[in-house]
């Protein structure tokens, strides 16, 4: 808890009908409790963090919209890409509007999974874990490579603040671009995990070496009627005892 000081504030407040006149009354305030600090692994302080909590409901109340055009956006600009999801690599950039329902299904998905992630900033174990398989879950996708991820971050900062109108303040675009990069370098390692896995599955293990044939004195110490020879014994232990 932080430290605690005294404010006053002054008022004017209006004393019965008796005494007809105005006094001046002192009001002592305490300043609200400092917050408990975050956890380490977070990149955001913790008014950061409640200043996103909040902001983020807006978002969250035009969830579709705001996916559908961070989605737009990011075709727009990254065309090669396109050909990565199956709903959308027959069609052209032209042709992926506003109001199709196969865009809108896949922002969808895309913005629950940065809901759920922004929702749990707070509990960072949960949070890492869920978007390593998120990560994972990439690797799945032929041709996907690591770097696409990062392509997301500004058209989700433009769709926000389009979202946000007057509220996406300097500050909270601050806030908003640590939380996004938060986010997706947190998926790249779990799609660098998820190959390495891959890796390792498919790496066959070395075969048994044979067993070794037996020596050649191994194979003369048995005479031709099946008894041991005296010889070999007295050679094996360099002579009589």
């Amino acid at each position: 808890m932080g430290s605690l000081f005294s404010r006053t504030l002054s008022t004017l407040a209006r004393r019965g009908k008796e005494g007809g006149g105005v006094a001046e009354v002192e009001v002592v305030l305490e300043d609200p409790p400092t917050p408990p600090p975050t956890d380490p692994r977070l990149p955001l302080t913790a008014r950061q963090l409640f200043n996103i909590t909040k902001s983020w409901k807006g978002i969250a109340r035009a969830m579709e919209p705001t996916g559908i055009n961070m989605f737009v956006r990011l075709f727009e600009e990254n065309e090669d890409i396109l050909h990565l999801f199956q709903k959308f690599q027959h069609k052209r950039i032209t042709e992926l509007h506003l109001d199709s329902m196969e865009l809108a299904q896949h922002a969808s998905i895309v913005m629950n999974t940065l809901d759920e992630s922004i929702k749990n900033l707070n509990n960072v174990d949960f949070f890492m874990d869920y978007l390593h398989a998120v990560g994972e879950q990439h690797t799945k996708i032929p041709g996907f490579q690591r770097e696409y991820f990062w392509r997301i971050e500004r058209p989700f900062l433009v769709a926000v603040q389009e979202t946000l109108g007057d509220r996406y303040t300097d500050n909270m675009e601050n806030i908003y671009k640590i939380t996004i990069r938060y986010i997706l370098d947190t998926v790249v390692k779990g799609f660098d995990l998820g190959l390495l896995n891959t890796t390792m599955s498919t790496i066959q293990p070395p075969k048994a070496s044979p067993e070794p044939s037996p020596s050649s004195q191994e194979t003369t110490d048995e005479t031709p009627d099946g008894s041991i020879d005296p010889t070999a014994e007295v050679m094996q232990h360099g002579g009589p005892p």
